[in-house]
């Protein structure tokens, strides 16, 4: 395979937008936009998928769904509305199949693909900084699924800075909003010279503009005076519309049930600022885990589409009145170019000039539960990665012959109470209590994926290395990704005869 068969691009793997940046040209520039909407009776994406099909079947926002335990799906359905019907952790349609997240990420991915035919498409993706790391695999997952191979995820607000990084002096201390279609994500980053460093993240899964379409539609179905209080994809979509238009204009229209709602610019300021104030919290928390008061912050991005939002611009700007905040480019867009401008730095040549670094940190803290329920941190949150440390753990039984390491994930003290990545067992050489020391090693991607490694330095000199990346429910394991894979060589084969 030769360089002009491999095509590389960014890709914003968005809530409700799927963006895509190529490399290709003296500067990344987008090269395809669509819905993140997927029709389970259909097959179709993008705005295709909205002609035909029973709400049921109509699946939006499938990203909040990746990497979720059948509770947590659940918790995600009834919360968002969402008229969808689940078995577990899958979506089910009106003709009783059952789809994975990752298979829906995955269709859209293929969409994206598709747009490339006969090259082989290497790719950054870009998600949430707050994403977990069974968020991060399953993203993963529905990439190996569309057959892209990903070079690495970044986090989305690195990616919206690195776009403006150009325009940024040496220095500078930045803070990054990413107010997406259905999440929140900040972050605090240095630039020196030609290195962005990640100091802080903070975010809110639930804070987007999905949500001010939501509050829309149930406000105008108040208007309407319908008995009905469902919340439709279609109707959505509507509210979707006008709130990017009162974007520009004063006064619009919201289309409910046939019937034309009239709203206004003041109205809807009236309405979601209460809603979009909740900002404010987060950048006081990632400031305070950044070390930062709001007068060191010299420039403000803003990033996503519902960044457009006037009143929300105007609370930033009143709670860091000090700050620039850069303009320039669409705020679409400015992720998906910056996931393009981060694959051209990692694919360019050594002697390469102005390629800009970027340092990235740990999400959580990351550690194992230990005698007495004591939660052991060993990668703490905001370390700096790639990052790989670790310490030594005494036998607590006389004789024992297998060690059980529970890995987890949180800020307590105690083990219980945070969440399980995984678990293991390792065969060891039966000694006296605390004379047999395993030492456990926790190595992090860039991606915030983790790998654990336990050695013994007993008489057996046991090594096991784990991929904490299938935890309980949340992953595709092997065989449900042989599965999958069957399923969409068997679609690929029929839509090709």
């Amino acid at each position: 395979m030769t360089e002009s068969d491999i095509v590389r691009i960014g890709i914003d793997l968005g809530t409700t937008v799927v963006v895509v940046a190529t490399t290709e040209g003296e500067v990344p520039k987008v090269c395809q936009q669509f819905p993140a909407i997927v029709n389970l009776s259909t097959n179709k994406v993008g705005e295709k998928a909205k002609i035909d099909g029973k709400p049921q079947d109509i699946i939006y926002e499938a990203k909040k769904y990746m990497g979720a335990t059948a509770v947590e799906a659940a918790t995600i359905t009834k919360e968002a509305h969402h008229p969808y019907k689940m078995d577990g952790n899958m979506f089910v349609g009106t003709d009783k199949t059952k789809t994975r997240p990752e298979e829906l990420s995955a269709a859209l991915l293929k969409e994206v693909k598709a747009n490339f035919p006969g090259k082989q498409v290497e790719a950054i993706i870009t998600v949430p900084a707050y994403f977990k790391d069974a968020q991060r695999q399953a993203t993963k997952d529905a990439a190996e699924l569309a057959g892209i191979k990903v070079h690495e995820l970044l986090n989305e607000p690195t990616a919206a800075t690195l776009t403006y990084t150009d325009l940024v002096p040496s220095g500078a201390k930045i803070l990054t909003c990413d107010v997406g279609g259905g999440t929140l994500d900040i972050s605090a980053i240095t630039k020196t010279d030609n290195k962005l460093k990640v100091e802080a993240t903070s975010g809110d899964p639930h804070m987007g503009g999905r949500q001010i379409d939501r509050m829309l539609a149930n406000w105008a179905l108040k208007k309407t005076k319908k008995k009905t209080t469902t919340v439709t994809a279609k109707m959505l979509e509507d509210c979707n519309r006008a709130k990017h238009l009162l974007t520009t204009q004063d006064q619009t229209e919201i289309q409910i049930l046939g019937e034309k709602v009239k709203i206004s610019l003041v109205e809807f300021e009236r309405l979601v600022r209460p809603f979009l104030t909740r900002i404010n919290t987060y950048i006081d928390n990632t400031l305070e885990l950044a070390e930062w008061t709001r007068k060191d912050v010299d420039i403000v991005i803003l990033a996503g589409g519902t960044s457009r939002v006037r009143v929300l611009r105007e609370i930033v700007a009143e709670e860091l009145p000090e700050a620039s905040i850069m303009n320039g480019v669409d705020e679409d867009e400015a992720i998906a170019l910056g996931a393009a401008h981060r694959l051209r730095a990692l694919t360019a040549p050594p002697e390469a000039t102005g390629i800009v670094m970027v340092t990235e940190i740990a999400g959580e803290t990351i550690g194992v539960g230990t005698l007495g329920d004591v939660f052991s941190p060993i990668l703490w949150k905001n370390t700096p990665l790639p990052a790989t440390r670790t310490l030594p753990y005494k036998t607590s039984a006389d004789f024992q012959s297998q060690v059980l390491i529970e890995v987890k994930a949180g800020d307590d003290c105690w083990a219980s109470n945070n969440r399980l990545l995984g678990v293991f067992h390792m065969e060891v050489l039966p000694m006296p209590r605390g004379e047999l020391t395993v030492f456990v090693t926790f190595k992090m991607s860039v991606d915030n994926i983790l790998t654990v490694v336990a050695t013994e330095d007993g008489g057996l000199r046991r090594k096991k290395t784990v991929c904490i990346k299938k935890t309980g429910d949340r992953n595709l394991t092997k065989e449900e990704m042989s599965i999958c894979l069957a399923k969409a060589e068997k679609a690929a084969a029929q839509e090709i005869s």
